[in-house]
């Protein structure tokens, strides 16, 4: 599994060794800004204009883009242009973003804070404790924050079971969000920030609403053929071609069903490892939607940018829309 993390430009702090033992480590109970300063995060990012040249017209201003240029650091000595955005574009520099932060370290620990590539994505962890599901195991909850520099996506709040440490783990922890908050980086976006992150004091709101979710889906009992059914609903089998004589597309269709029938056996084998590993909750909904994203999260070679955003994403959406259905419960 790899890390996403650039090894020539290392940028982050955890509370505990994350896995790929590359980050520095910290101790318990010291503010976000103070994290960020240890991993060497506090640089700064400049929008610059640009311009197009040509011998016959010379250098020529392009109008309504600037671009998003991180200034040289101790351990990368040259300027990374991020993306090019439009002029309403508006971020928060890192130190902002963390003494914005620091407003939550009193009720909710720092847990990990670090950078990809480089240094146009920063994450954020901070240990929201834990809720227990069905009566029968507990769950740790994290505030997650992710930001990707790039013009084309959204800075995110979120609940989530999974700490971030590398791409995987950012990947993993939206995907595991139950409630989440997007804020846009256009004209605004300082105001929206300090806005969601002062509402993220009344979090005991969205932890409830995830404790419920997590508890109906721990009482809702299934039968083989429910699991069945919610399998095929997020994984349907194709339907025949119209013309059974067009070789070519009689073989895509064989190649298809052979592909969904091993997802339908990869999800159903992570869902019966999960009713071993967790007694008390096996045959249930909440052990399926773990047999989901066991899957789709390790098992099905999905890149992160998938899980995050693409089609893995939206199988697992699927799947909790389908086992969190009235009809399910029978």
């Amino acid at each position: 599994m790899g890390s996403g993390i650039d090894k020539d430009f290392v940028h982050g702090a955890t509370l505990k060794p994350a896995w790929h033992n590359m980050f520095q480590t910290f101790e318990a109970g010291i503010s976000a800004e103070e994290a960020a300063k240890r991993a060497g995060l506090l640089w700064n990012v400049s929008m610059l204009p640009i311009s197009a040249f040509s011998d016959t017209y010379g250098w020529i201003e392009v109008p309504d883009r600037v671009a998003l240029v991180r200034e040289p650091t101790v351990d990368d000595p040259v300027n990374r242009t991020f993306a090019v955005v439009s002029t309403d574009f508006e971020f928060m520099q890192n130190l902002e973003l963390v003494r914005l932060f620091n407003q939550l370290t009193d009720q909710y620990p720092i847990e990990s804070i670090g950078t990809l590539g480089k240094g146009d994505v920063l994450f954020a962890s901070f240990d929201a404790g834990m809720i227990e599901v069905g009566g029968k195991c507990a769950v740790q909850q994290y505030i997650g924050f992710y930001q990707k520099l790039d013009g084309l996506h959204r800075a995110k709040w979120m609940c989530t079971p999974v700490v971030q440490v590398c791409a995987n783990t950012c990947a993993m922890a939206q995907r595991g969000a139950v409630a989440q908050a997007d804020i846009i980086h256009k004209i605004g976006f300082t105001k929206n920030m300090e806005f969601k992150t002062h509402e993220l004091a009344k979090l005991g709101k969205m932890l409830a609403f995830e404790q419920e979710l997590f508890g109906n889906l721990a009482a809702t009992h299934l039968d083989f053929n429910q699991v069945k059914a919610a399998i095929e609903a997020v994984y349907p089998t194709p339907s025949e071609p119209v013309d059974k004589t067009d070789s070519d597309a009689v073989h895509q269709w064989l190649r298809a069903c052979a592909k969904v029938k091993s997802e339908h056996s990869s999800v159903m084998v992570e869902y019966l490892q999960t009713n071993e590993l967790q007694p008390g909750l096996e045959n249930t909904a909440w052990s399926l939607w773990n047999g989901f994203t066991s899957y789709e999260n390790h098992e099905a070679g999905n890149k992160p940018e998938s899980i995050m955003f693409g089609a893995a994403s939206n199988r697992m959406n699927a799947a909790l829309d389908f086992l969190s259905r009235p009809v399910v419960v029978k």
